[in-house]
């Protein structure tokens, strides 16, 4: 889009969908709970500058300024909410992204992970690590059936990672991909007596595609935009299970 006229149709209802999935309330409660509820007026508020970097992982291929571009025109109508003018330049969003870190966005995700489920539970999961040098590991489950993404954690104790991802799915079944995970220990610290661990026999990278496309310089950046993209992905799960419940007339 860089280089038009401004946002196209299908970028704007893109980001409404993503709004809808992943409402202004839902960003704020995380942001409070992370203690970066907005203290002052900024042109690139909290929840505006989450925003902003959940639609530069829903649209990698835009500057920062056709993100900025594509919030000014459908927040507004999508939230309820007007925004400051003029809008921010591209230095002050990568100010104001520094500012926000990345455990809003691992809040978000975790919030969102619990949405796709809903009321249902899933029997197996594949449990999945991307590695790549000087930067944090990123851990994230799947639907064993489906593969869909079911949560996602990056840095930290991996072991307690994989361990938290794993409970929180519910599942009875987990398939490891990585080769080098003790899937003995990982049955272990979850619930042995209700939930069984197998090796998949993969490599340590061994479904990265969803992840290795990330391009970040420094550990914080990689951290928040990997988590963007997990919660891009699992607020499309949710827009996909709320229209199916919509009733047809």
């Amino acid at each position: 889009m860089s280089g038009s006229s401004g946002p196209d149709a299908a970028d704007r209802l893109a980001l409404a969908a993503l709004v809808r999935a992943l409402p202004v309330v839902a960003v704020e409660d995380v942001l409070r709970d992370c203690g970066l509820a907005a203290r002052r007026v900024r042109a690139l508020p909290p929840w505006v500058t989450t925003y902003h970097v959940l639609a530069s992982a829903m649209r990698p291929a835009m500057t920062y300024d056709d993100v900025t571009d594509l919030l000014w025109t459908t927040l507004p109508a999508a939230t309820g909410r007007g925004l400051a003018h003029p809008k921010p330049t591209s230095g002050a969003v990568t100010r104001a992204r520094a500012r926000l870190g990345a455990e809003p966005l691992a809040a978000l995700a975790r919030r969102t992970a619990r949405a796709t489920l809903g009321d249902s539970s899933i029997r197996a999961v594949e449990l999945h690590r991307y590695m790549t040098r000087g930067l944090p590991e990123c851990w994230w489950i799947t639907d064993r059936e489906t593969g869909q993404l079911r949560g996602c954690d990056v840095g930290g104790d991996a072991f307690g990672a994989a361990v938290d991802l794993v409970r929180a799915s519910g599942a009875a079944h987990v398939v490891v991909s990585a080769a080098d995970v003790d899937a003995a220990a990982l049955a272990r610290a979850v619930a042995p007596a209700v939930v069984t661990v197998e090796s998949a026999g993969g490599g340590a990278e061994s479904g990265g595609a969803l992840f290795s496309r990330v391009r970040a310089r420094t550990p914080e950046v990689w951290r928040q935009d990997v988590l963007a993209r997990a919660c891009v992905e699992l607020a499309a799960e949710v827009a996909l299970r709320d229209t199916a419940q919509v009733p047809r007339p």
